[in-house]
């Protein structure tokens, strides 16, 4: 106040403390559910990718009528497909083939096998039959 009397505008130290307070408060709770939200995300895109690229390789065999062979690589970090791309996954990301290897056949059939794509928090299972269809058999 002024000599006056008459108040002045403005926010006082303490009205300033306590909105820097909530403003932390609300952030401590909100930015540990981003980071799962965005983590989540990412798996999933990539659970997407390995499902696009078993069946890209399926259609590469049919299509120039060559065996083509999935293996992952770069210890577990990535995987590629004869006369294919290799992909890179994303830090934390690993990708499993039991057997090794997924061979698509030219007619359409596989060798078969189980696809996991797992990072510490989630895992994803695909089935390659030996038709040559694949499944997800685990989120």
């Amino acid at each position: 106040m002024s000599a006056t009397g008459d108040r002045q505008g403005g926010a006082t130290l303490i009205e300033t403390l306590v909105l820097m307070s909530v403003v932390a408060l609300i952030g401590t709770i909100a930015f540990p559910n981003l980071d799962a939200a965005v983590s989540r995300s990412l798996f999933e895109q990539a659970r997407a990718g390995v499902k696009a690229d078993l069946r890209m390789a399926r259609a590469q065999a049919l299509r120039t009528g060559r065996p083509v062979t999935l293996t992952a690589a770069d210890n577990a970090a990535g995987y590629g497909w004869t006369e294919g791309p290799r992909r890179a996954l994303l830090a934390g990301l690993r990708l499993k083939i039991v057997p090794e290897t997924v061979r698509f056949l030219p007619d359409g059939s596989t060798t078969g096998g189980v696809v996991s794509l797992a990072d510490e928090r989630r895992r994803s299972t695909f089935l390659v039959d030996a038709a040559g269809g694949v499944s997800q058999v685990a989120p």
